[in-house]
């Protein structure tokens, strides 16, 4: 039993922390599916480089001198860590009023609160459509990667836009990355339309058509409250080539809880700290319909 202050840390510090890991850990997310996990070392911004490619072999002449030729500079992104936490107090008297079961619950709001976090952070990242290292957004004309008037999905639009992630080129424009898209990221309220377009075997267009449809399971269907309107993405699988990146500081991907007791007054307090940045990092990775 908790008899004095002192006595809180011994008896329940570790269990808070399974409590807050386990949380963490069932907490469900959707970053995952398009975004990579990397790790960073410290603070500072960290470079992520995209590397050129040769241009192909000049014929040579006869007794011809072959010429030297250089790799052109890569494309740079920047990420950086940002350190994130929160302190929670509770007076000596609310714990020995409480139990087990009221505390494990703070413990838990906790854990889901940092994996929410990491979540929302990815998606405030992605609607800001940030501007890359060329000058231009995320998402735009320039990049090929923006249909320019939105569309709902369907095979023409699906089709169209796996045709452009295809033509993708590399920083140096000499050869062709030919990314497949693996996810199709949409609101809720357009994932029913999506995965019944995916899921048909035959075009849902046409009337008694028995023509096949040419975009059956093209993608995964992820649909998520965080997105709104009508603007659906086509990425990438983030373990082929990922548009975005969440970087832990020094790898460590899930939060750490630490104890003590207060001194100016009764009661312990514990803080959760979890730190991580998130960058978007290679544009060729995803496409962006506006919807309609």
């Amino acid at each position: 039993a908790l008899t004095s202050e002192s006595d809180f840390p011994v008896l329940y510090e570790n269990v808070m922390h399974k409590v807050l890991l386990s949380a963490y850990r069932v907490q469900p997310d959707t970053w995952s599916s398009y975004l990579a996990s990397g790790q960073l070392s410290d603070f500072r911004p960290h470079n992520r480089y995209r590397l050129g490619t040769f241009g192909d072999l000049p014929t040579l002449a006869e007794n011809g001198e072959i010429k030297r030729t250089n790799l052109q500079d890569a494309d740079k992104e920047q990420i950086s860590a940002i350190e994130r936490g929160m302190i929670f107090d509770m007076s000596f008297k609310a714990i020995v009023d409480d139990d087990l079961g009221g505390l494990t619950n703070i413990a838990a709001q906790m854990g889901r609160s940092a994996r929410r976090t990491v979540e929302n952070t990815a998606y405030a990242e992605l609607l800001a459509n940030p501007v890359m290292g060329d000058g231009n957004a995320l998402f735009h004309a320039n990049h090929n990667n923006l249909e320019a008037s939105g569309t709902a999905v369907s095979i023409a639009s699906l089709g169209k836009a796996r045709a452009a992630m295809r033509r993708q080129m590399d920083p140096s424009s000499n050869e062709y990355i030919d990314l497949m898209p693996s996810i199709l990221l949409c609101p809720v309220e357009l994932g029913d339309n999506a995965r019944q377009v995916l899921q048909s075997e035959t075009d849902i267009t046409k009337s008694n058509s028995k023509a096949r449809n040419p975009v059956q399971n093209m993608v995964t269907v992820v649909d998520t409250p965080r997105l709104t309107g009508t603007g659906w993405y086509l990425f990438a699988s983030p373990s082929d080539t990922a548009v975005g990146e969440i970087g832990f500081l020094n790898g460590q991907t899930e939060p750490q809880m630490q104890m003590e007791n207060l001194f100016s007054t009764r009661g312990v307090q514990w803080r959760v700290t979890l730190d991580f940045g998130v960058a978007m990092l290679e544009w060729r990775a995803g496409y962006f319909n506006p919807g309609a």
